[in-house]
């Protein structure tokens, strides 16, 4: 048996790497391997983990990204602690920042350090840092994958889904918020610059002229400040009777996809976003950019439709394209639904992650 600590930031399950953390959790192989799971803050992530019988610890942190070397010795005898409480032999992190701190604990136990990379790291810096930090590093799409320019320690583990939880006929949801009838666009992401929420934004009055009656649905949240700038840009745009802003919310999260006509994701940066392959479960009309971790699983015409990244012009249009050629769009969303089914399955992360773990306990 050989026991692994999960590190996650966030405890949300309305984020899509929390969603893929507890995947990992659930489907483990629970006769050879033993998880703990160590995160930032409470919430379903941990709740759900101690629900199945897997131990959960909190790193108690009050701004993580702003953490210095100086105030980590309080946290690295904290991480100690853990290792020894649970014999943990493996760390599998999604943040660099933990794995920096475990680093100065391996000569002492003996751990072996994974980074499961779930987002494009632009800096050359960060990539090759984490090359001397970790043992491995898993990454979450093949287009992740080649910044790292085929190192031996980098493995690809697609994220995967279960076809079968999402259901293109689900139950809807009832809420005044959301019209019963009329076709919806929906977004579901963190309400961030990179996530290109303001592109959508930018691109809905141009689907409105020719489509009065869409609603757009931003589900999420974000930045203060971000999030108001959003805001205030429907408000000039005058298009605030078109637009609705729920929040995160996870409990009628299902709900709300199932009510979603077409779903956009105008992401400027990507893993392999979780949400887009639940859209592709639910048979929704898909419009993404078309940035290579997108392309990696919708094909153009095909299962989706991809528009240039960061050009509101062009989501305009290919989602008029999907508004004026419905029976097309429909049937891209069944095709979407086949390739989730079977290419993207949850067998076929594990078995990527259990490539690693093997790789691990032979060196």
């Amino acid at each position: 048996m050989t026991n692994i600590l999960y590190f996650s930031n966030y405890a949300t399950l309305t984020r899509g790497g929390q969603r893929s953390t507890w995947f990992i959790l659930r489907e483990l192989d629970k006769t050879k391997f033993s998880p703990a799971l160590l995160c930032l803050e409470e919430g379903d992530l941990t709740n759900n983990a101690r629900a199945a019988g897997i131990p959960a610890e909190i790193l108690r942190v009050s701004d993580f990204t702003a953490l210095r070397f100086y105030k980590a010795v309080p946290y690295v005898i904290r991480i100690a602690s853990i290792i020894q409480k649970y014999n943990i032999k493996i760390i599998h992190a999604e943040d660099l920042k933990v794995l920096f701190l475990a680093y100065f604990l391996k000569p002492l136990f003996n751990i072996k350090l994974i980074w499961h990379v779930r987002i494009r790291w632009e800096l050359p810096i960060q990539r090759k840092f984490a090359l001397v930090l970790c043992d491995a590093i898993i990454c979450v799409s093949k287009a992740i994958s080649l910044s790292f320019s085929g190192h031996r320690k980098v493995f690809v583990a697609r994220n995967g889904i279960n076809a079968g939880e999402y259901l293109p006929d689900g139950d809807k949801i009832t809420d005044a918020r959301i019209p019963e009838k009329g076709l919806l666009i929906g977004y579901l992401a963190s309400l961030e610059k990179y996530k290109g929420p303001d592109v959508l934004i930018q691109a809905a009055p141009m689907v409105i002229a020719k489509h009065p009656d869409i609603k757009f649905l931003f589900i999420g949240n974000g930045p203060v400040e971000y999030v108001a700038y959003l805001k205030e840009t429907v408000k000039k745009l005058n298009i605030e009777n078109s637009v609705i802003f729920w929040g995160e919310e996870q409990k009628r999260l299902p709900l709300l996809m199932n009510r979603m006509d077409i779903f956009v994701l105008p992401s400027f940066s990507e893993g392999l976003s979780r949400s887009l392959m639940e859209a592709m479960c639910r048979e929704k009309a898909i419009v993404a950019s078309d940035i290579p971790e997108n392309a990696e699983i919708i094909e153009h015409l095909k299962t989706g439709l991809l528009a240039k990244k960061g050009d509101p012009n062009d989501f305009a249009e290919k989602i008029n394209y999907i508004l004026d050629n419905w029976q097309s769009a429909q049937q891209m969303g069944k095709s979407a639904r086949q390739y989730a089914a079977q290419n993207l399955t949850l067998a076929k992360t594990m078995e990527g992650i259990y490539t690693v773990y093997k790789y691990l306990l032979k060196t």
